[in-house]
């Protein structure tokens, strides 16, 4: 889907004039986009996306139905 048909019935101008407001659009999107990546790089926030099949072994609960039953059942108070 194209945006300049939404650009053009919102600003009221033509495709001629609505055609450059685009391409600042997507030019300023692209050079927002490596600033806010060199500081993703930096604060390693991809490691908390990563499923990868090493990650998900080491952290998976390996217990029984049983066993995470009785666990959550050690976290309801006695009162409820």
């Amino acid at each position: 889907m194209s945006v300049t048909p939404v650009i053009r019935d919102s600003l009221g101008v033509s495709a001629s004039e609505a055609g450059p407001l685009v391409s600042v659009m997507f030019g300023a999107a692209v050079l927002a986009s490596i600033p806010v990546g060199v500081v993703l790089d930096r604060t390693n926030i991809s490691d908390r996306g990563d499923a990868s099949e090493d990650v998900l072994e080491k952290h998976y609960d390996k217990a029984g139905n049983r066993e995470r039953a009785r666990r959550r059942q050690e976290h309801i108070p006695e009162d409820v």
